[in-house]
């Protein structure tokens, strides 16, 4: 390995000494620590912060370590844009881990690789290891590209970021649905970012990495994503800063190997040049159905919507109802989901609500 690696840190120390661990096979030369302080109102972050950092003492292969550590906590949103845009301001390129993104060890060698390959492509604003729909894509490919990225482990030029960072999020909120549908086409992306948008405009703060996939959606830059979930997020629960619903299907998202044949300087062979817009609508799908807790109840309000502004729906509230007034297709991502290994609860009691539902507005089969 060879890429410069950004980490982020808070006050989870098992979780920091367990992602140090999985870095001992590839011996990254050179990490970056973002680290937040400790929260005046909780007492024990002061020794749990103090333990995350000490988590680096674990590293005994040659690497230049470099840290930006906050004295007092600013809070995951500013700590984390503000530690990016240091890190980015020393390297040209890197990988990035949260202490929850525990990635597979084939992210590192695949993440590398769509740097070399792409990460010059001024079109390209990110790589992403995390795969929503755990395996997508045309078989033998590389990689996927499409609109939306995520954030739990992914890789990026420092320019991609920088240049991200600098689009302009201001304007009318009344506008934003027109404007967020001026560059993506998707209707359900429209209707989920658009009253974001709006609320940014408004003066109403959001979630950093939130902000940063609409500013890539507006930047019109693509993701591309590996054709295999790499990265299993273990920080989903109730000592999560935002993902506490501890049933989260996403937990349970089976991590397998990137594809052994990656790219090369010299191959544009290795993956589609053309949008997935049905991989971007249908991670979008599993998003909303993962946070639902009542599916019984969300199908009973899907029946009912509530006047919005141009195609934006009424509320946050009313966006997580989408997956239940398409019963169908909610159903079959669910199955997909299934069949590639996911195993939980949560998700047998989504399929449990949509399938009669989804039976009955489908019509029988055909003889």
């Amino acid at each position: 390995m060879t890429t410069p690696l950004i980490l982020c840190l808070f006050n989870r120390p098992q979780q920091a000494a367990g992602l140090i661990e999985g870095l001992r096979v590839h011996r990254p030369p050179r990490i970056l620590v973002i680290a937040d302080g400790p929260r005046q109102d909780h007492p024990e972050d002061c020794a749990r912060c103090q333990l995350s950092l000490d988590s680096l003492l674990r590293i005994d292969w040659p690497c230049a370590i470099t840290e930006n550590v906050s004295a007092r906590n600013l809070g995951c949103d500013l700590r984390l844009t503000s530690g990016l845009d240091w890190a980015f301001g020393l390297v040209e390129e890197a990988i990035v881990l949260e202490d929850d993104t525990h990635p597979d060890p084939s992210l590192f060698p695949w993440a590398e690789a769509m740097l070399r390959r792409w990460g010059n492509d001024p079109g390209v604003g990110m790589i992403c290891g995390r795969n929503a729909l755990v395996r997508w894509g045309r078989p033998g490919a590389s990689h996927l590209r499409c609109r939306r990225g995520n954030l739990w482990g992914w890789a990026a030029r420092s320019s991609a970021w920088h240049a991200t960072r600098k689009v302009d999020l201001a304007g009318d909120p009344d506008a934003a649905p027109a404007d967020l549908a001026a560059a993506v086409p998707d209707p359900l992306l429209v209707s989920f970012y658009a009253p974001v948008l709006a609320a940014i405009r408004a003066g109403t703060p959001c979630a950093w990495d939130v902000t940063h996939i609409l500013r890539h959606l507006l930047s019109g830059r693509h993701a591309l994503v590996a054709p295999t979930n790499l990265v299993r997020n273990t920080g989903i629960g109730a000592e999560a800063s935002r993902m506490t619903h501890t049933a989260d299907f996403n937990a349970a998202l089976p991590v397998g190997a990137a594809p052994p044949q990656f790219a090369t300087e010299d191959s544009a062979a290795d993956g589609p040049e053309e949008l997935d817009a049905q991989f971007d609508h249908l991670a979008l799908l599993a998003q909303l159905l993962s946070r639902c807790v009542d599916p019984q109840a969300a199908l009973k309000l899907a029946r009912f919507t509530l006047p919005g502004v141009g195609n934006a729906p009424a509320s946050r509230f009313q966006q997580h109802l989408e997956p239940f007034r398409r019963p169908a297709q909610s159903l079959a991502l669910l199955e997909h989901l299934r069949a590639c290994g996911v195993v939980s609860p949560h998700l047998e009691a989504l399929l449990e609500a949509l399938t009669p539902v989804a039976t009955i507005r489908s019509g029988p089969a055909p003889a």
